[in-house]
């Protein structure tokens, strides 16, 4: 069964909203150092439950503006996952691709237009050994 493992968070102003969240949730923000502005989200600690997610600007994603969270669904195949999108009605907004050290990922739109994100990690998950090295 496929979970939901990240959200994503779309802003327009990318240093008010992370202000934002850590002043009213305490979380934390990292950003990385890939070709677009990113930003891990920290929500808590990984012993208590919940996912962490990420954000960026909000550029649009498959043409469209993305106000709010996108839950980001593992799953197996991204290549089965982004045909069965299809087959059951939805979109594919943006077309798969690889994110270096994670798997790869694409947009999505369900059958009523809500936008989520799908990956298919680099590494096993049900074999930590397998997972690379950071």
């Amino acid at each position: 069964m496929a979970r939901v493992v990240q959200f994503e968070i779309h802003a327009g102003d990318a240093k008010r909203m992370a202000n934002f969240y850590q002043e009213t949730f305490g979380w934390m923000f990292r950003q990385t150092d890939g070709p677009v502005p990113y930003w891990y989200v920290i929500t808590g600690s990984d012993q208590d439950p919940g996912i962490h997610g990420g954000m960026l600007e909000r550029e649009g994603v498959g043409g469209s503006t993305a106000p709010g969270f996108i839950c980001t669904i593992d799953v197996e195949s991204i290549d089965d996952a982004l045909s069965r999108v299809e087959r059951h009605g939805g979109k594919v907004s943006v077309p798969k691709f690889h994110i270096r050290k994670i798997g790869w990922s694409a947009y999505c739109q369900d059958c009523e237009g809500n936008v989520f994100r799908v990956l298919q990690r680099e590494f096993c998950r049900r074999n930590a050994a397998l997972k690379p090295e950071t």
